[in-house]
């Protein structure tokens, strides 16, 4: 049995070379430092208690990026094929918000137990790019931004 990674709950481990998939998951768990799992066609982030994904539409999320990025935050970013992008962020899981501003275009994934798919996984076919993709990979070591810096962006932009 293959130890070295979680499988997706329910789906087991299997014998054998790691698949693609699987190989990202260890990639992921060392240089991330949390729980991810595969199977055989998807990865996901396991989303901590004191982390969060937040997931903003493509009407915005490009200007998020920007904002983010000019003012000097580096958060790790996955891009969605449809334009969506969700920011990996740190969080205090009391005082972290629950909700964020224009919930229909901004939606925040606290941590207990939450998934969050990572890069390579698929999206569906009909897509001109196929698969999640790093706008801005995790580095080694490197510090998260908070999730209130990113919602705190994301009102700005909202704003504007």
């Amino acid at each position: 049995m293959n130890r070295e990674i979680g499988s997706r709950p329910g789906m087991g481990d299997r014998e054998g070379p790691l698949t693609e998939y699987q190989a990202a998951a260890v990639a992921y768990r060392d240089v991330l430092g949390v729980p991810t799992f595969a199977d055989a066609r998807s990865v996901w982030l396991v989303v901590p208690a004191d982390r969060a994904a937040i997931s903003v539409a493509a009407s915005l999320a490009t200007a998020v990026a920007d904002a983010l990025h000019a003012s000097g935050v580096d958060a790790p970013v996955i891009i969605r094929p449809d334009g969506h992008k969700i920011f990996l962020c740190r969080c205090d899981p009391i005082a972290c918000p629950r909700s964020a501003p224009s919930a229909g275009e901004v939606i925040v994934h606290l941590g207990y137990q939450c998934m969050v798919d990572l890069p390579p996984t698929p999206f569906p076919s009909g897509q001109a790019v196929t698969r999640l993709a790093w706008l801005h990979a995790p580095e080694l070591d490197a510090t998260w931004p908070s999730c209130g810096e990113v919602l705190d962006v994301i009102a700005r932009c909202i704003d504007q």
